[in-house]
């Protein structure tokens, strides 16, 4: 894939920070031209409508001071995904194969998303200091 492209804005108060990602382009498959039309057919539809549908995908991730000093975290992710027919039918199948390993499915996905959790944490631990730099001298 290619041409994946993502805009990102930055909003700050003096209680709060706000990140917003949304999808600024359809992404293209890369491939040999056989290839590429199979795998067009698969999942072209799919990559359109993941890409526009509905604005294309968003994610929001927010911080805000709370009045005892603590910091409240919030974040949201937003697509619309509708299947090419090809890939509903690839779907259905991995869905029978996902059914048998699904509780070990469910745990690597909450691993995940503990990790990645902890990393926005860390990361917004370590840049704080700075984030909130930016906005005092916006201020200014």
């Amino acid at each position: 894939m290619a041409n994946i492209g993502f805009t990102t804005t930055y909003q700050r108060t003096p209680n709060t920070v706000v990140f917003e990602s949304k999808m600024n382009t359809v992404p293209e498959l890369v491939a040999p031209p056989g290839i590429h039309q199979v795998i067009d057919l698969v999942a072209g539809t799919f990559l359109q409508v993941l890409a526009t549908g509905h604005g294309g995908p968003s994610v929001q991730l927010s911080s805000r001071r709370l009045p005892n000093g603590m910091s409240q975290f919030a974040g949201s992710a937003s697509a619309e995904f509708r299947y090419a027919p090809t890939l509903a039918f690839l779907a259905r199948i991995a869905d029978a194969i996902a059914n048998e390993h699904d509780a070990d499915v469910r745990a690597d996905e909450r691993a995940l998303g503990e990790e990645l959790f902890d990393a926005f944490v860390a990361d917004y631990a370590d840049a704080r200091a700075a984030l909130l730099a930016m906005g005092d001298k916006q201020e200014q």
